[in-house]
């Protein structure tokens, strides 16, 4: 044989070996990524159902995905959390950009209200007077303006407490605190 045929040889033996090694070694870390992805899965269809789909609280899912964003081991699973949470964190930051509007308006009207109540007390008084001496009461148009305001303020209350109750971010966990765990 030729030294050539030696080098051919060698190689061929080398590479034969090397691939008979490496193959079972790669196809065995390919098996554990999907193994590993499979119960990846597994954990988050049982988060995503009762926190995630079936709630309907904008506060909670936004802490479960910012929680899944940081925890979660695979890459493309991480960025999809991370594009949720920046999704709920924009609609989180813009009813909590709401519910301060909606106070600010509240405590103005509020002040309104006030301030009308003051000025207006002598002339009710007046008016009232007057009003009991004829038949029809009168209203000004003072009154059915602090009407609107009081009504308004009404609407306000309201809509504060629909952002609170959607800001609200209380996650409460199952009696069984096994619930979640696959072990």
């Amino acid at each position: 044989m030729s030294r050539i045929e030696i080098i051919i040889d060698l190689v061929k033996w080398f590479l034969g070996s090397f691939v008979i090694l490496i193959l079972p070694i790669m196809i065995g870390k390919s098996l554990d990524d999907r193994k590993q992805g499979l119960q990846e899965i597994e954990k988050y269809d049982k988060y995503a159902t009762e926190l995630i789909i079936q709630n309907d609280n904008l506060g909670k899912r936004r802490l479960l995905a910012q929680y899944f964003a940081h925890v979660t081991p695979s890459e493309i699973l991480r960025a999809r959390w991370i594009d949720y949470y920046n999704l709920l964190d924009a609609q989180w930051k813009a009813i909590v950009k709401r519910q301060k509007e909606i106070e600010e308006e509240k405590e103005k009207l509020k002040k309104e209200l006030a301030a009308d109540s003051a000025l207006m007390i002598r002339p009710r008084l007046e008016m009232r007077r007057e009003s009991a001496k004829s038949t029809t009461p009168a209203q000004t148009s003072e009154d059915s303006l602090m009407e609107e305001k009081a009504k308004r303020l009404k609407e306000l209350e309201k809509a504060s407490e629909a952002c609170k109750k959607e800001l609200n971010s209380d996650l409460k966990m199952p009696e069984d605190e096994n619930a979640y765990n696959s072990d």
